[in-house]
């Protein structure tokens, strides 16, 4: 997929991960990493096997990437892996400790999330979108607000009107 999708013109690649240790998932950004940032196959001019051998020996690069995931401590190892130099969002939704430690079940304050100061954007579970939480987000730093998983169509006017800058969906037609 990193192949199909990579330095392939597309504007922003979002790369979503599901860590969760208990389930046996664990090392996925530095996996992820490793995948995405492998040895420059390409020649840039339609794919295939470059024959200048420093353009094969090359780390390929992903400006387009943002990688996203549930927890704070995901989104730290993305950002001590490369020295914060690649795109990460945040997550912001109730079903996060800080969240829930703060009393936040149903509206969100940016703040109470450190990593945000680091973030390009932010992911918010749509039951969650509102114009407070998407302001506060813009004061903090964060360049787009996006609202997920969001299938159907009178629940995305609603969250569209809500200021977000994108909806993620599974349901495009709506």
């Amino acid at each position: 997929v990193v192949d199909q999708v990579v330095n392939r013109g597309f504007k922003q690649v979002t790369i979503d991960v599901k860590d969760d240790p208990k389930a046996g998932w664990s090392g996925l950004p530095e996996q992820i990493f490793e995948t995405v940032f492998a040895e420059d196959s390409s020649n840039h001019n339609g794919g295939g096997r470059s024959s200048n051998n420093n353009k094969h020996n090359s780390r390929r690069s992903c400006e387009e990437c943002v990688f996203w995931g549930k927890t704070d401590a995901m989104l730290r190892k993305f950002i001590e892996f490369d020295g914060g130099k690649h795109k990460v969002g945040y997550t912001v939704a109730n079903f996060s400790s800080a969240m829930r430690d703060a009393g936040l079940d149903n509206h969100a304050d940016a703040r109470v999330r450190p990593i945000i100061a680091r973030a390009y954007c932010a992911a918010v579970q749509s039951e969650m979108a509102s114009h407070k939480l998407v302001r506060e987000c813009g004061r903090a730093g964060v360049q787009l607000v996006y609202a997920w998983t969001v299938n159907d169509a009178a629940k995305m006017r609603r969250v569209a009107n809500e200021g977000v800058d994108a909806i993620v969906t599974d349901e495009p037609g709506e």
